[in-house]
């Protein structure tokens, strides 16, 4: 059992904060506001995807985020009166500019038919210009929008890669359905067949698979 000196487990903690505190210091400060419900959606509903929003730009590692209440009581204490929503690209950099942060996320969330419409971008504070704009239409169950599909939003905002969505509840096999003679030798076929709980097989794909001569 290899054993440590006092000085050498306290130069390894010392590095291990200063790692951590560098590691914070490059994060961009950054607020979202509320996003603004449109297409019949509710405050409650709106307001619960904002805060996964919040979140998931956290989970990007890029971004240290102001917590919802933070935001609401330093507004208040400024004296931040808002009339209406707060959308226009100039009442999003005062508020950005009370709350000290680098950027600032605004837009909006609605839903025409079975489909989520998102409209979000990053405003630079200091700038006033848009630094980055993400639309998105959506078609999936309010479930999947919070639970995945807004990591994916954040992602784009963030200028990641998207995640792809797992395929849960499906299942994939290939099946033999002929032979092809193919260059004086024969190949057989085969064809990629997935099925849902709820459905029959669908065709995909077909896939060659030619005996070595």
């Amino acid at each position: 059992m290899i054993s440590l000196r006092p000085s050498a487990l306290l130069f390894i903690s010392a590095f291990c904060v200063f790692s951590a505190e560098t590691k914070d210091s490059m994060k961009i400060n950054i607020a979202v506001l509320n996003l603004e419900p449109r297409g019949g959606l509710s405050f409650e509903e709106v307001s619960s995807v904002s805060d996964r929003l919040r979140g998931e730009l956290i989970n990007t590692g890029l971004y240290t985020v102001i917590e919802r209440g933070q935001m609401d009581a330093i507004l208040k204490e400024q004296g931040f009166q808002q009339t209406g929503a707060c959308s226009e690209a100039s009442c999003i950099v005062e508020v950005g500019q009370l709350l000290a942060v680098h950027k600032m996320v605004g837009g909006s969330i609605g839903k025409v038919g079975k489909a989520y419409s998102i409209n979000l971008k990053i405003i630079d504070v200091a700038t006033g210009k848009i630094e980055r704009q993400v639309s998105d239409d959506i078609k999936c169950s309010k479930e999947e929008l919070v639970s995945f599909h807004i990591r994916n939003v954040a992602r784009k905002m963030a200028g990641l890669v998207k995640e792809k969505k797992p395929l849960a509840g499906q299942w994939y096999f290939w099946t033999p359905v002929g032979v092809i003679l193919a260059g004086g030798g024969a190949a057989v076929a085969y064809v990629l067949l997935n099925s849902h709980a709820s459905s029959s097989p669908t065709m995909q794909e077909i896939q060659l698979e030619v005996p070595v001569q």
